[in-house]
């Protein structure tokens, strides 16, 4: 395990009420690195190795206190490259619809589609919680409004 210190140069968008995220935080990363034949421990989410200096975008969420409390990536399949202020690929490898909307814009353009999205009626009811609880409350809300069959 190593530590992160991610310096924030700019917050690009931020949901009404979020706490607001620091200039600097530190987050815990895992991973492990070969050299040859040797095995060493380098700061890794998935196949990335963070380098000081890499320029990153990625929702920052604030995890609450304690052990596993703190600011870190919301998750690490959402975390871009940026280059020259031109946002790239996922850093972990992840595709779907919202790492293709993300890619290849500015962070700026990124900034403005965030705020043009609607939020999720569901997920907004649970706004208060930290991230993991609000995530299985809206998981456990969506299942609740599924429609049960029978078989008989």
């Amino acid at each position: 395990m190593r530590q992160i210190t991610v310096v924030v140069e700019e917050t690009i968008w931020a949901r009404s009420g979020a706490p607001t995220v620091p200039e600097r935080f530190d987050f815990v990363a895992m991973g492990w690195g070969f050299r040859g034949d040797w095995r060493r421990s380098e700061p890794k989410v998935r196949d990335h190795s963070f380098a000081t200096g890499d320029r990153l975008v990625f929702p920052a969420a604030w995890q609450g206190g304690g052990a596993e409390g703190g600011w870190s990536p919301l998750h690490h399949e959402e975390i871009l490259s940026v280059d020259g202020g031109v946002v790239g690929e996922a850093v972990a490898g992840a595709e779907g619809p919202a790492i293709d909307a993300a890619s290849r814009a500015t962070t700026r353009e990124l900034g403005a589609r965030l705020t043009e999205t609607k939020p999720d009626p569901l997920a907004s009811r649970f706004g208060d919680l930290p991230p993991r609880e609000r995530w299985r409350a809206v998981a456990a809300a969506r299942r609740a409004q599924e429609p049960t069959t029978t078989e008989g």
